[in-house]
């Protein structure tokens, strides 16, 4: 598939993109998917642009691979939203996005930044584990509840031989991890 021009287009029914290739930009800025949207194992060569769009249903992006940028900005997630094994190979945004179901991104990796700032996240109780090689970017996201960050950055070098993970409080701040 070349280029994908749905901006503002809405998916009354199932939108099944699953192991789809897009070729070209891919372009749902403005979309609104009504029921079940199915991106797993999609393959976007070019951008990914989901920006104000509208996920009303449960959502799969599963093992999707984004060979360049994925924009997520202003997005809302109404149901459960899947984005476990996905890879981000350069920068993905999710800037002012809101997550109104759980939430997964375990096992997701991030090649370049991963941004989240000002993001809303209504009932995750996990965040990860994600591996992120560029910067994780949680500024002004706040989460519904605590939540646990499991992270990992493949070019830091290891301080220590005991990891830990910090929790976020309903207010956006991070507090240590328990004392063991």
């Amino acid at each position: 598939m070349g280029a994908a021009g749905f901006d503002g287009a809405t998916f009354e029914g199932d939108a099944t993109f699953r192991s789809a290739t897009f070729e070209g930009d891919a372009g749902f800025d403005g979309a609104t998917f009504k029921r079940e949207a199915w991106f797993g194992s999609a393959i976007f060569e070019r951008d990914a642009m989901f920006g104000w769009a509208t996920f009303e249903g449960d959502t799969w992006f599963d093992s999707a691979i984004f060979e360049r940028d994925a924009k997520f900005g202003s997005a809302t997630f109404e149901g459960y939203v899947r984005f476990r094994s996905a890879a981000f190979k350069r920068g993905a945004w999710f800037d002012s996005a809101t997550f109104k179901g759980d939430t997964w991104f375990g096992r997701a990796t991030f090649k370049g930044d991963a941004r989240f700032d000002s993001a809303i996240f209504v009932e995750a109780d996990q965040f990860g584990p994600l591996v992120c090689a560029g910067r994780l970017v949680l500024s002004g996201a706040m989460f519904g509840s605590p939540v646990t960050l499991s992270l990992s950055n493949p070019t830091a070098k290891r301080r220590s031989s005991t990891s830990a993970s910090p929790r976020a409080t309903p207010n956006g701040t991070t507090s240590p991890p328990p004392a063991s």
